[in-house]
């Protein structure tokens, strides 16, 4: 039986290992330098090695409910939720700048370093592969419409993000898949795309302590404080709920497109959103305490919103 103790224990390490890299930052085992470089080989390796070995043969990927249902799913629930967190940021008496950066940032769940292992604990390949699709949906409203958000233009030029390693090796895993090529690859290529894709969670996780590290640095904690307490409040609070009564309105035979969707009720603010917000030269402060005060808070709060959804669903 899946209960908070447990899932509260599994994970505690997935921040120890963020925390690591802060310390990593700290001692310079992990310099700044380092970061561009580590961050290229780890989005251009790493995490598409881990998309092969989470998609190949995942029989969930060759449903078209799960194909095209999951990463509509993630945009739609992306979308909704930076419209809300922007109607609630009006009424904060905050600059436009801050209005922008408050709805961007909230709206935007984590759905990959932290999820990913949490997934790959608690259920199988198969739900691991759907949420590797919802991203996908996710990163597209954050292209475009988050884009547009932040910065009060359109950017064009910045769909070409949406076609970027991870969502090229997705969508030739699918190919595979759809035609069972997939079945004829050669079982120590397979081994290989596990063994380094194994190692893509925790680099990333040391990569973002470091990020945290730096950017503690250059901020004011005491600035706008009701901003980054509102925003806990609607991404572990708010959202959840109105996640996990969406997902209650899915079809069961949609089981992994469910289990996708407890996960993200449970989830804190997505971390990258700070790097774009500063690139657009938003509120990066603001964003930054946003995303740390949610990231923290769900060392305590992801197990109960998971808990809560499982036994809910009675999928544990």
């Amino acid at each position: 039986m899946i209960n908070y103790g447990t899932i509260l224990g599994a994970i505690v390490p997935i921040f120890l290992v963020i925390g690591a890299g802060a310390l990593a930052r700290f001692l310079r085992l992990l310099p700044h330098e380092a970061e561009q470089p580590f961050t290229r080989l780890n989005l251009t390796l790493l995490y598409p090695c881990l998309v092969f070995s989470y998609t190949l043969n995942n029989p969930a990927l060759t449903s078209t409910a799960s194909l095209f249902g999951a990463p509509t799913l993630g945009f739609a629930v992306t979308v909704g939720c930076m419209f809300v967190a922007f109607l609630v940021a009006r009424s904060l008496g905050l600059d436009t700048a801050a209005q922008r950066t408050f709805a961007f940032v909230v709206g935007v769940n984590n759905y990959g370093y932290i999820p990913i292992p949490i997934s790959t604990l608690f259920f199988d390949d198969a739900t691991t592969g759907v949420l590797l699709l919802y991203g996908v949906g996710a990163e597209a409203a954050i292209w475009t419409l988050g884009v547009l958000l932040l910065s009060g233009e359109i950017h064009l030029g910045q769909l070409r993000k949406l076609i970027n390693p991870p969502v090229i090796c997705l969508a030739i895993a699918v190919a595979l898949n759809v035609t069972h090529l997939s079945h004829h690859l050669p079982g120590p290529l397979k081994d290989t795309f596990r063994l380094l894709g194994g190692t893509a969670i925790p680099f990333g996780l040391l990569l973002i302590g470091g990020v945290f590290f730096e950017l503690t640095h250059q901020i004011n904690w005491l600035a706008k404080p009701q901003a980054p307490l509102i925003g806990l409040l609607l991404r572990l609070g708010v959202f959840p709920v109105a996640l996990l009564v969406l997902a209650a309105f899915l079809p069961e035979h949609l089981r992994e497109v469910r289990r996708v969707l407890i996960l993200q009720a449970a989830m804190p603010c997505g971390i990258f959103p700070i790097v774009i917000t500063k690139y657009y030269r938003g509120d990066t402060a603001l964003a930054l305490r946003v995303v740390l005060i949610t990231t923290l808070a769900g060392v305590f709060l992801i197990p109960l919103w998971l808990t809560a959804g499982l036994h809910l669903f009675e999928l544990d």
